[in-house]
């Protein structure tokens, strides 16, 4: 009767002491998966900055490569067209600064999370003198595709994370991705043109100037009006030397439309002696001096004509009606623009 005692005392021991082993453990798996760690280890940790070749590759494609190039970002293979430099830099901070916790080193779990090998998107980081600087695997969205997290993997390492961030929602759906379609670069879309000259045969060429607007004689001198709008005002000069005052909004939207005229499609520049650029221009010149020109040239079959970006170095094609209103009349620009303005009608 002892001898059973005492066995089922260490039966009951043996219980307990295993019941505790396994609730210390739960206990610990739970904290260390509610760790928020980032993707990349700390001794590998890496600035957004630092990064200058980022290269993406989705299942059954080969790998698409954007090159920083000063503060835009390029895709060399088509033709060094400008990539959306936002989305870029929102995609890099997205992967190096977002936080996540583990949900599993299991190798097994790994096609279901869509971070294997045949699923995952795989995105590799190169720096400036091409050493690598992390390459991870995006799987699937959480809760879905288009959900606002996802899980993630670093290369080489069997730890998956729940990022909380989806990089694909930034990345897009169009192939390749990210790809800037407007006539002028990103740079130049937020700054202050001063002067236009705008050759239109067989009109001839005229230059818009940009000078102080005069202030209200009740306005004090300093300061100034805020807004562009308030404190300038336009000038037409014509080849004869003949000045006229411009409707003011009318340029203002001019200056919009050719920032934000969209391309049909890029073509290789090697091949301009093809595509008739002649007289048909118009030259910016900003504040810092900076110029650039755009070029229209002759059709591009269809109802589509050539267009040139030269500080750029883009060559492409447009629908007729954009390509034409690059060039407008002065007249335009010294009435009142009817509305919809041709601008408009035209799309962007």
């Amino acid at each position: 009767m002892i001898r059973h005692l005492l066995l089922l005392t260490v039966v009951l021991a043996a219980v307990a002491a295993a019941d505790g082993w396994l609730r210390r453990a739960r206990d610990s798996g739970r904290a260390e998966a509610a760790v928020l760690r980032s993707i990349l280890p700390p001794s590998g940790q890496v600035e957004p900055d630092r990064v200058r070749t980022l290269s993406l590759q989705v299942p059954g494609s080969s790998p698409w490569v954007y090159e920083r190039r000063g503060g835009t970002w390029r895709f060399p293979a088509y033709f060094g067209a400008y990539a959306h430099s936002g989305r870029v830099d929102r995609l890099l901070h997205e992967v190096l600064g977002a936080s996540g916790t583990l949900v599993t080193t299991d190798e097994d779990d790994f096609d279901d999370l869509g971070v294997s090998g045949p699923q995952a998107v795989r995105l590799t980081l190169a720096g400036n003198a091409g050493e690598s600087l992390g390459e991870i695997w995006i799987g699937r969205g959480v809760p879905g595709p288009s959900g606002d997290e996802s899980y993630v993997r670093r290369a080489g390492s069997d730890s998956v994370l729940h990022l909380h961030a989806n990089p694909l929602l930034t990345v897009g759906a169009a192939r390749p991705p990210m790809l800037d379609p407007h006539l002028l670069p990103p740079d130049e879309r937020g700054g202050s043109v001063v002067e236009v000259l705008v050759t239109a045969p067989p009109e001839g060429a005229y230059r818009l100037r940009r000078v102080l607007a005069p202030l209200p004689e009740d306005a004090p001198a300093l300061p100034l009006p805020a807004g562009d709008r308030e404190r300038y005002r336009w000038l037409l000069e014509r080849e004869s030397g003949v000045e006229e005052d411009c409707v003011d909004a009318s340029v203002w939207e001019y200056l919009s439309y050719l920032r934000q005229v969209r391309v049909q499609r890029l073509v290789d520049p090697a091949a301009s002696a093809g595509y008739g650029f002649g007289a048909a221009r118009v030259e910016l010149t900003d504040e810092e001096g900076v110029r650039d020109v755009l070029e229209v040239g002759g059709a591009a079959g269809g109802d589509e004509r050539y267009a040139r970006n030269g500080r750029a170095r883009l060559t492409a094609v447009l629908t007729a009606a954009r390509a034409e209103w690059l060039t407008p009349p002065a007249e335009v620009l010294l009435d009142t623009l009817p509305q919809p303005s041709p601008f408009e009608s035209v799309g962007r």
